[in-house]
């Protein structure tokens, strides 16, 4: 008997298809999980199955009812719980008074003394304490929210999903954050919730989490359903695989020009050695080592939340980090990220990250001004102009006002008129259409053919092979491969490293 029921579920965002037609159900008692790339709709179908956003069209049904349209507060009612990806507990409360509240029933919440009557009532006590156990926080209960680790907050959002008793349970990107080590502590816990009799669907990033627990996936991309599946099956399609590494670009010629290009074996650009980084109390790198050599394309490949970012942000200065990275024989972490750039490292942060308010030009005018002080800058915003000639056209238009392809040649001119020699692009390819993916690897091994240096990180790993010499494959945090791309393009392992389970 279906539990849950999506049919043909479709949700737009003004001119934004971000869910198109989708049709699954779950089970009583069944766990599924929804994976895909970035931008594959997975956030979005998840919030409007718990009430946050409206289905534009299509049906969603809970035990044999209509609830799209529904609110949270409904949809928690009638049996339907859900974990944050970022936790949202009670700062101030402890771990058990957290746990309380979500316990106490809607009548006693409504009192406005939720904690005296939870804590007065015999099962609702029992039940707190039972759920301190499952997820190992009893030794913590009397402690402050606000003293937890992330490992620990994570399992505290699945003791406040779970203190209702739901009917179903859904979990979002809950391994967000943990780093390798809690991985496999917390997948035992997400199973042993399940084999209390209890239905999960669970949205994740990381795939070999989702494969090792899921009876069966959802595979999304581009908004569309693209299988589903037991978790075997997924992960020998050749459509998942494609989504997961990109696919095939029309670049062989461009990319067999530079591939001629006469390398410089002897000049290296970057090196770094045991490199780690993280977020406060959260590691998310562990003993980094890569070389960039001058004049190479080097990609860093990886599935969502390998790290890839992470280590790109911490070779900019955006994270503190610990190790080793020396560009052009000088020291880079004592340095802040400005002067950075001002070594000759031009940055495409993920995301853009464009001055909305400003228009084309005056985006690329601020950028320019840093590096040109003396003259110049208008002729370096000309080469932007001739190499991406659609920003001249909107050169008077505000940044906020363009597609998102746009604005990602936007970030890619910012960085060229710096004039660096070398170039860190953080997924240049997220949520563009493939007309746009390839127009930007175009342009990419077009300026790598003048002799810049480029370190990518990029998800979409096919594309990324195609134009590179030297590829690194991440996983949790580590190099889990890495070698020449001609010999990696074929290699299985670069498969395992994104389809594999934990």
């Amino acid at each position: 008997m279906a539990l849950l029921e999506i049919d043909q579920v479709t949700v737009r965002f003004g001119g934004l298809t971000a869910l198109s037609d989708v049709s699954f159900d779950v089970a009583d008692g069944e766990f599924v999980s929804v994976i895909g790339p970035n931008g594959a709709g997975k956030t979005t179908l998840f919030n409007a199955i718990a009430g946050a956003i409206k289905s534009t069209s299509g049906t969603i049904r809970f035990k044999g009812s209509e609830v799209q349209g529904s609110k949270p507060a409904h949809m928690s009612h009638v049996g339907v719980r859900r974990s944050f990806q970022v936790a949202r507990p009670f700062s101030s409360m402890t771990v058990r008074e957290n746990i309380q509240v979500a316990s106490a029933k809607k009548a006693v919440l409504h009192s406005g003394r939720c904690l005296g009557p939870a804590r007065r009532d015999r099962r609702t006590r029992e039940h707190v304490e039972e759920l301190l156990g499952l997820v190992d926080l009893s030794a913590w209960a009397d402690r402050k929210a606000s003293e937890l680790n992330i490992g620990a907050l994570r399992r505290l959002e699945i003791a406040r999903a779970l203190a209702s008793e739901p009917s179903l349970l859904l979990l979002d990107e809950p391994a967000a954050g943990i780093g390798v080590d809690g991985l496999r502590p917390l997948a035992e816990l997400i199973k042993g919730v399940h084999e209390r009799g209890l239905t999960v669907l669970l949205v994740e990033h990381n795939v070999g989490l989702a494969l090792s627990l899921s009876d069966r996936v959802v595979v999304l991309d581009e908004g569309h359903l693209l299988a589903l599946g037991t978790p075997e099956q997924v992960r020998n399609d050749e459509r998942v695989i494609s989504a997961y590494l990109g696919r095939q670009g029309a670049r062989q010629a461009a990319a067999g020009v530079v591939k001629g290009l006469p390398m410089k074996a002897e000049a290296v650009m970057l090196e770094v050695d045991g490199l780690t980084a993280g977020y406060g109390r959260v590691p998310v790198l562990y003993g980094i080592s890569l070389t960039v050599l001058e004049g190479q394309f080097v990609t860093i490949v990886g599935a969502n939340g390998a790290g890839k970012t992470t280590l790109l942000q911490a070779l900019m200065g955006l994270v503190p980090a610990t190790g080793v990275a020396v560009f052009r024989g000088k020291p880079l972490l004592p340095q802040p990220a400005h002067r950075r750039v001002d070594l000759g490292i031009g940055y495409v942060p993920e995301g853009r990250h464009v001055f909305p308010a400003l228009t084309v030009d005056e985006n690329l005018q601020l950028t320019a001004a840093r590096r040109h002080e003396k003259g110049g800058s208008g002729r370096a915003i000309d080469e932007v102009y001739e190499v991406f000639p659609r920003l001249g056209e909107r050169r008077r238009q505000t940044s906020r006002s363009l597609s998102g392809g746009e604005q990602q040649m936007l970030a890619f001119g910012r960085a060229l008129v710096l004039d660096a020699d070398f170039l860190i692009l953080d997924e240049i390819s997220l949520g563009l259409a493939p007309v746009v993916v390839d127009r930007l690897y175009d342009v990419l091994l077009e300026i790598h053919g003048r002799g810049k240096t480029i370190l990518l990180a990029e998800q979409n790993a096919r594309v990324a092979l195609e134009a590179a010499d030297m590829v690194y494959v991440m996983e949790a945090g580590r190099i889990a491969l890495q070698g020449p791309a001609a010999e990696l393009r074929t290699d299985p392992r670069i498969v395992e490293a994104y389809l594999s389970s934990l």
